[in-house]
């Protein structure tokens, strides 16, 4: 009989010890605080995701998803690349992207356009008048940049103007989308 009795007796205490753990379980849950729900919101605009739209010499042209900190270069790859009759010279690679940019890759030949749809000025080959109707650009800086051209050289690029003390920083990075130099 006595075996019957401990069996009891550990049953008993198994029992009891089950019940005190669901007792402070019971406890512990009823004084935490509810858990937390996590959810992940879709991307919003302005969350790092930009759409630009990419034409001209390109292999597929539309609008391409890039992220904030990519690059004009970046974007031009998801078109496919430069084609073999692209201008890169017309396109700033290193420009970082933005939200709703127009990316446009000119063919050789093609006459370069500024955001605002103007013809964008080759220096190489402007005029007084034509360099006279950029911002900040009155006759004597005009006469110096045609000067300059003339003494010095073609520019090989628009940051010449700088570089030859013709323009400060400044006012060049006004009128930097409004001016080329064609190869």
């Amino acid at each position: 009989m006595g075996g019957t009795n401990t069996k009891w007796q550990v049953i008993g205490a198994a029992a009891l010890t089950a019940v005190l753990a669901l007792f402070l379980l019971a406890i512990r849950s009823a004084s935490s605080p509810p858990p937390v729900e996590l959810r992940v919101a879709e991307t919003a605009p302005g969350d790092g995701v930009l759409k630009v739209f990419i034409s001209g010499a390109v292999p597929r042209p539309g609008v391409y998803q890039v992220q904030a900190g990519d690059r004009f270069a970046d974007a031009l790859a998801l078109a496919g690349g430069p084609s073999d009759d692209a201008e890169l010279l017309g396109v700033n690679m290193a420009r970082r992207v933005r939200d709703e940019d127009h990316i446009h890759v000119p063919r050789r030949g093609e006459q370069l356009a500024t955001a605002t749809g103007d013809p964008a000025i080759d220096i190489n080959t402007a005029t007084m008048a034509q360099l006279e109707d950029l911002p900040g650009i009155g006759p004597v800086r005009a006469q110096k940049i045609i000067e300059s051209r003339t003494k010095e050289g073609a520019f090989r690029q628009p940051e010449d103007l700088v570089q030859r003390k013709l323009l400060p920083q400044s006012m060049f990075e006004s009128i930097r989308e409004r001016i080329q130099v064609r190869p």
